[in-house]
């Protein structure tokens, strides 16, 4: 699965590629550290997923996955965020994510994530 992740903190980025690449079946194709560069990257490297953080400078990660969405409907997108509050949650699946992964659990649930949308 080719993966893109999009996170403003290039230490956390870095962190998801240590995990993440650590599974057989993740390969982080691209980075990326605010909401434009993340959507621009995925036109040009159209990957599998796109992994991004709710707070994204430039604009949210709930706006990038909306627009990348809307150019790419089979791409998956799964939301990382510090928050609890169901109301981003919600908003997240109502622009197509696929999954909301809270930071502090993200090395058992974003595994579980990736899993359940891969192919």
């Amino acid at each position: 699965m080719r993966v893109i992740l999009a996170d403003a903190h290039p230490l956390f980025r870095q962190g998801l590629r240590d995990l993440l690449e650590g599974g057989s079946f993740v390969e982080v194709v691209g980075e990326a550290d605010n909401g434009p560069d993340t959507v621009t990257l995925t036109e040009k490297l159209v990957p599998d997923a796109v992994v991004i953080d709710i707070n994204m400078p430039g604009y949210s990660g709930l706006e990038a996955t909306k627009q990348i969405k809307n150019l790419f409907p089979d791409i998956k997108v799964i939301i990382l965020s510090n928050s609890t509050d169901r109301v981003y949650a919600d908003q997240a699946l109502k622009y197509g994510a696929c999954g909301y992964v809270l930071k502090d659990n993200v090395y058992d649930e974003l595994i579980t994530a990736l899993g359940s949308v891969k192919e």
